[in-house]
């Protein structure tokens, strides 16, 4: 039976229009074939998959599986579980994921790396002996601490107090130690305003940390500044007041063209309450006082072109004397543990 004209040409236009389609999807697939990348196979899919689309899919996986494997760390197999379209190495990049991040932090040895073993893949397969090493690990480093806390003498109720925050961690494997802070201003400070009291809290807690991380190395307790403390963490309350010292800082006359301003000297006194939870140990309170150096530098922006040195802003003095308060503050707090 002839067809007509008209029919001819209906048929004849969409199967062009097909067989044109095939023809580019087959062009541009044996481009990204050829050049055989991740980012190849990604431009193919992006731009008009068609009968090619599972092939560059696969391949696609396979490649981002290859790069995965190659860096080797748990960074990259999630990256490979974020990244793949189809997920074909979905269950061994989970293992291989499980076990570089085991090796990691077997390798540092720490506290800290195993515990962000455990936290990060809670069922992975090496929980138990990861668990096991960080139980491990406090007790030795308790140990440590308290032989030579008795060697030197160390106050009994700082030892009985931190025995206790051992006891605590072991029974419950909670290492957080909660650090709250309040202050009590001295309104007989001239430019107390000037003391910026959140660097001087940070300045704190990085002492404290560093403190405590010499005192139990690898990470045993976890440092943490909270606006108030949970009930169930071990928790250090630490009290400051600003006072003067009776000291006045001035100009040294280094730059004789500098504007020349006084500044009272500022003192912290601070009081210390470390406390375990349930009632386990007696808490431990103790205190003592920082001090600005007699001399210290003031690093600030001068005038161009000889224009009048109005010398460092109040903020910036006081900023530096401040820094300089802390110079003692971590031999200070370490002495009360008798390390």
């Amino acid at each position: 039976m002839a067809l007509s004209p008209n029919l001819r040409n209906a048929l004849f236009v969409p199967f062009g229009a097909v067989v044109l389609a095939l023809f580019f999807d087959t062009f541009m697939f044996g481009i990204a074939w050829q050049d055989n990348t991740v980012v190849s196979h990604a431009r193919y899919l992006n731009l008009f998959p068609l009968v090619w689309k599972p092939v560059a899919v696969g391949k696609m996986d396979d490649l981002l599986f290859q790069e995965a494997c190659a860096e080797d760390t748990p960074e990259a197999y999630r990256l490979y579980l974020r990244s793949s379209p189809n997920k074909g190495h979905q269950e061994e990049a989970l293992t291989r994921e499980d076990e570089s991040l085991f090796a990691w932090a077997d390798s540092l040895g720490s506290v800290t790396a195993l515990g962000r073993y455990v936290r990060e893949l809670p069922e992975g397969r090496h929980v138990e002996e990861a668990e096991q090493l960080i139980a491990e690990k406090s007790n030795r480093a308790f140990e440590a601490y308290e032989e030579g806390a008795v060697e030197k003498g160390a106050d009994r109720r700082a030892l009985d107090t931190m025995l206790a925050v051992s006891g605590f961690i072991q029974k419950t494997g909670q290492r957080s130690l909660q650090l709250t802070f309040e202050v009590a201003n001295d309104t007989g400070i001239s430019d107390i305003r000037a003391v910026n009291l959140g660097k001087s809290e940070k300045l704190a807690v990085e002492e404290i940390s560093e403190a405590f991380g010499r005192m139990f190395p690898g990470g045993i307790i976890d440092i943490q500044s909270v606006a108030e403390a949970d009930t169930d963490k071990v928790h250090l309350h630490v009290g400051y007041k600003l006072s003067k010292t009776g000291i006045s800082y001035s100009s040294d006359g280094a730059n004789p063209m500098a504007y020349s301003r006084t500044f009272d000297g500022v003192r912290f006194d601070w009081t210390f309450n470390l406390v375990v939870p349930d009632g386990e140990g007696r808490p431990y309170a103790f205190e003592f006082s920082t001090n600005p150096a007699d001399h210290f530098e003031v690093s600030y922006k001068k005038p161009l072109y000889g224009g009048l040195d109005m010398g460092p802003s109040t903020d910036e003095v006081y900023d530096a004397m401040i820094a300089t308060a802390f110079r003692d503050f971590q031999k200070e707090f370490m002495d009360r543990f008798g390390f």
